[in-house]
């Protein structure tokens, strides 16, 4: 018999079944091996490596960058008629991390609309609602790929330029 302790999470497999228990409590629950397959494919649906695949290179969002840019780079989401603030955090060519103090009014699989500007340049994006961690909001942005390409519409492609260069003259001494 094999044997897993993972926090107070206490896992006993024989043959036939594994048992789950807590430390200190006498409540147990025994799942047949037939039945872990489900079981299995539920935690690996939400393990870290499934759930925080990156497709492209983020920017991230540095104060410094603002100095080098004319106008400042400004988000905005909706969802119907109501406006929630949204402070970037990071941009790719596929979505979007921003800070939100209203991200608890937001599941995961949500879909709402993101406005993004930069200068002149602005473009209004259908996003979905990837990750909630803590205040932040992890979006992605469908219209950028088509059949599974990446397409990104050309204003995303050019306020993504302008904030990678900003991004690259920060980092760079002169």
């Amino acid at each position: 018999m094999s044997q897993l302790k993972q926090g107070r999470l206490t896992l006993r497999a024989d043959s036939a079944a594994v048992t789950f228990g807590i430390v200190g409590s006498k409540t147990q629950v025994r799942v047949r091996a037939e039945e872990l397959g489900e079981i299995i494919a539920f935690l690996m649906g939400h393990s870290r490596r499934n759930t925080e695949q990156r497709t492209g290179f983020r920017v991230p969002l540095i104060e410094p960058m603002q100095d080098d840019l004319d106008s400042p780079f400004r988000v905005e989401l909706y969802q119907g008629r109501t406006r929630y603030s949204a402070y970037p955090q990071n941009l790719s060519l596929t979505g979007i991390l921003v800070e939100s103090p209203q991200s608890s009014e937001f599941s995961v699989g949500d879909s709402l609309m993101v406005h993004l500007e930069l200068g002149l340049i602005n473009i209004t994006l259908q996003g979905i609602v990837r990750r909630n961690p803590d205040d932040q909001l992890g979006i992605e942005f469908p219209q950028s790929r088509r059949a599974e390409e990446l397409d990104p519409p050309d204003e995303l492609v050019a306020i993504f330029k302008l904030l990678e260069s900003s991004w690259l003259k920060c980092r760079v001494p002169a």
